[in-house]
């Protein structure tokens, strides 16, 4: 499982060019936000929250650090695993304050550290398992009904993961996917093997 950390521990890449929506869209001293320009009913992205916003002054905030930050966001959003995991507009807004905080002469890196573990969402990641779950129904537990049974895998696992506490690596994530299966197919195996926590209600 990649990390903010993993996908852009390379210097800043210049050439990318900035999303227009994020800088030509809002003035300075506008609330920095992003709006959504895709099918509603397609939309397998979380509902917009508080940390995606960012409530700052804009007008003393330099072009750079905008620029920058809308760059951040849209390295991840064209990255083929962090959208799956993370908030891209959230991952834009936290570098944007990181960037505020430590100042100008801190690396691209040092600002990246900063985000830690923030921004999780886990709704494209669950939207991909029960795509992946349910256009491989042969292998689908046979007494259970498909859509169901897909359906609580992606959500489980999501949840799983947005409330893992450390930087998830592919042994951790293989785990909670066998975990998110059990709770799924067979609760009372679950609750043995994993305690009462872990009983979807």
């Amino acid at each position: 499982m990649l990390t903010p950390q993993d996908v852009y521990s390379q210097e800043f890449d210049p050439t990318i060019k900035p999303l227009p929506s994020f800088l030509d869209d809002i003035g300075k001293n506008d609330i920095l936000s992003e709006e959504k320009d895709s099918d509603p009913e397609m939309d397998m992205t979380a509902p917009e929250n508080e940390d995606s916003i960012s409530t700052i002054d804009l007008s003393d905030v330099p072009d750079e650090f905008l620029t920058e930050a809308s760059k951040f966001g849209e390295t991840c959003r064209n990255h083929h695993e962090m959208p799956l995991y993370y908030d891209c507009r959230c991952m834009g807004v936290k570098f944007l304050d990181a960037r505020i905080e430590l100042g100008p002469d801190a690396s691209h890196s040092e600002v990246q550290d900063q985000l830690g573990k923030a921004c999780k969402d886990g709704t494209g990641i669950a939207g991909q398992i029960y795509k992946n779950c349910f256009n491989d129904f042969l292998n689908a537990p046979k007494e259970l009904d498909p859509e169901e049974y897909c359906s609580c895998f992606g959500n489980t696992f999501a949840k799983l993961f947005e409330d893992w506490p450390s930087r998830l690596s592919r042994r951790a994530e293989i785990a909670l996917r066998s975990k998110a299966q059990v709770m799924c197919q067979n609760p009372r195996a679950a609750k043995r093997l994993y305690g009462a926590g872990a009983v979807i209600r």
